[in-house]
């Protein structure tokens, strides 16, 4: 073929793709934000990504945003694209990032342009956005409504500090299943249920005004009709339900004081206030904030909890408990030396909401006590080595001392800034009940932790940090750092810790709160167990009373075997296991100790089983039956 001619069909060529490749690139060029192509709703085919493309379009009131992609026939399915929905501001309100063909999200956007992201991959597409009306409205302060979920349905919330979030969801488990989350601007979640049974709910609270994204998943992509309704509003806690480990009677009145003899005196204590003498402040309690008073004086000192968790030692300055019981002629006075504990009845409503004012912190002490309140004075400045930066809570969610002016300051995202603050004491505001707030100056070594008011189930990194230092004092400090990451506490991490860890009774309120709540990463909750384990008489005593309960689930049942016999193989104390194997738990325990091969367990054993047991084979436990004993610890951990 000359020349002329070549060059004549490759014109051909060119013009005949021209159309086609004007089709495929007509939004062009659309790669960035600032450089979004405006579009009407409707339905565009045959686009073509390079990477990114970026779409704007106007979203009327009272309308929402439902934008699909979806590969065309013939694409590579290796070139997965993701979808994601902007407001104005840059934020992200919706997205999609699933590995199939089709990726569909809808938005309730305020009113104005709403930008659409398609990115991920280099290949053809179609563009559907839709709007439609949006069922689902604002109702004081929450939403309520019926929508069908598109496969990822997305609503913004403005959350007040220390406001509770309560979410419910309904649905139709024969249309398919749905799964609700609760993420905050950083996409992380702050509470989730997932859909199985058509009734899901979720609750958080806000330890400061932020906003939220609520996203209603379809796993499988199903369109699923769901009935939503959100309320907010100030934070209701419950009342605190125990007191140094005492169950709090019902009713305001109805107080019991414990004597050092054994015996309970019931009746309503007369006394309006008690003074406690503390290192750092003389303190007036009012009886009011009160939960329990505790003078057996285990640590030397007395100890006062509040209703709201604050928990004081010191000395207690009276001479008596003035009680008025029931059936008598007046009151008695109870002399302080007979006493051993006071718990106050439950009174209803009895906790504040925290976030508020002097409260917005809550303040550890090194020696356990905590209280909430606020630092005073100069903004607290860290010197990084490379820079220093003012560290003031807002900015941060918690700031641990770590002694001799070190402090790890811990970022809402879980990163931790450390370095080395320049002042020695700090001057703090303690919020002491009713009365106006008490000043006082605390060196930076008597403080362990100050962090942000928030759910009071819920343990910060520094707070963790802090714990487990107390907890494990030998343990390499970079691993107690790595635990306290996200993503950092792995199983091997958390077993690396208990040769660290002494057994013991007194238990880590942090660590089992930690563990309760849920916040605990799922891979890494049975190791937390084992741990809390060796150092919380209470939680064995727990386990033992499911080892000998004929009516909880069999394999929940041997799953607490199996924790304290292997607590016994590692040097723990075998009369939890002496107590679990009588009675009804003797047909659960025996077998576990019997594969366990322990010859120190058999030979204190063997007299309890001399009458024979009915037993059974042994079933080795799950990774299913140890998450289902760590999920049922909140109810197990109740009184039994």
């Amino acid at each position: 073929m000359s020349g002329a001619r070549l060059a004549a069909a490759a014109a051909a060529c060119l013009r005949a793709a021209a159309p086609a490749r004007a089709q495929a690139d007509r939004f062009e060029p659309n790669q960035t934000r600032r450089t979004a192509s405006p579009v009407e709703p409707g339905r565009y085919e045959k686009l073509r990504c390079d990477g990114e493309d970026w779409y704007v379009v106007e979203v009327p009131t009272g309308q929402r945003l439902v934008a699909h992609v979806a590969l065309r026939e013939g694409g590579d399915p290796a070139q997965d694209l993701d979808l994601e929905v902007q407001d104005r501001r840059g934020r992200a309100l919706a997205w999609s990032r699933g590995r199939g063909r089709d990726e569909a999200a809808a938005v309730s956007a305020e009113p104005g342009p709403t930008f659409v992201r398609v990115h991920g991959g280099q290949t053809e597409y179609d563009l559907r956005l839709e709007l439609e009306a949006d069922a689902v409205a604002a109702l004081g302060g929450g939403l309520a409504g019926e929508a069908v979920c598109v496969g990822n349905d997305f609503y913004r919330l403005e959350v007040e500090a220390s406001h509770l979030v309560k979410i419910e969801l309904g649905f139709d488990p024969a249309e398919g299943e749905l799964a609700l989350q609760l993420l905050d601007e950083r996409q992380a979640e702050l509470a989730a249920a997932t859909g199985k049974g058509g009734a899901e709910a979720c609750s958080w609270t806000a330890a400061r005004a932020t906003s939220a994204l609520l996203h209603v998943r379809s796993p499988d992509g199903r369109r699923v009709r769901y009935r939503l309704r959100v309320a907010a509003g100030p934070s209701t806690l419950p009342d605190l339900d125990r007191a140094f480990g005492v169950e709090r009677p019902q009713g305001a009145g109805e107080d019991r004081v414990e004597l050092r003899s054994g015996d309970v005196l019931a009746g309503r204590v007369l006394d309006e206030g008690f003074r406690l003498v503390t290192s750092h402040a003389d303190l007036v309690l009012s009886r009011a904030r009160l939960a329990g008073l505790d003078l057996e004086r285990r640590q030397g000192l007395d100890a006062a909890l509040t209703v709201d968790e604050d928990l004081h030692r010191g000395f207690i300055r009276a001479e008596g408990i003035r009680l008025e019981m029931r059936g008598m002629p007046g009151p008695i006075v109870v002399p302080l030396a007979r006493v051993a504990k006071v718990v106050f009845g439950r009174r209803g409503d009895e906790r504040r909401p925290t976030g508020e004012g002097a409260r917005a912190h809550v303040v550890l002490l090194a020696g356990g006590e905590r209280f909430h309140g606020r630092l005073v004075g100069p903004p607290l400045e860290v010197d990084l080595g490379f820079a220093t930066l003012p560290c003031e809570l807002g900015p941060f969610v918690s700031i641990a001392f770590e002694g001799e002016g070190v402090v790890d300051a811990v970022r809402p995202d879980g990163s931790i800034l450390r370095g080395r603050v320049r002042a020695e004491w700090f001057d703090l505001e303690l919020d002491a009940g009713d009365e106006a707030p008490v000043r006082l100056r605390l060196h930076r070594d008597r403080i362990s932790v100050i962090r942000i008011a928030g759910d009071g189930d819920a343990v910060g990194p520094a707070e963790l940090m802090q714990a487990l230092r107390r907890l494990a004092p030998g343990a390499p400090r970079d691993l107690v750092r790595e635990l306290t990451k996200p993503g950092g506490a792995t199983p091997d991490r958390v077993r690396r810790l208990e040769p660290h860890v002494p057994f013991g009774e007194e238990g880590c309120a942090p660590l089992r709160r930690h563990l309760v709540s849920g916040k605990a990463q799922p891979e890494a909750r049975w190791a937390w167990l084992k741990l809390l384990l060796r150092v919380d008489g209470p939680l064995r005593g727990s386990l033992v009373a499911v080892v000998g309960d004929a009516a909880e689930d069999r394999r929940l049942r041997t799953i607490a075997a199996l924790a304290l016999v292997e607590l016994v193989a590692e040097g723990g104390p075998a009369d939890p296991v002496e107590r679990a194997a009588q009675g009804e738990g003797a047909d659960v325990m025996m077998p576990v100790v019997m594969n366990n091969r322990s010859d120190v367990l058999m030979q204190k054993l063997m007299p309890l089983f001399r009458g024979g047991f009915r037993g059974g084979r042994y079933e080795a436990p799950t990774d299913a039956d140890r998450t289902a004993l760590v999920e049922a610890l909140p109810r197990l951990l109740e009184p039994r």
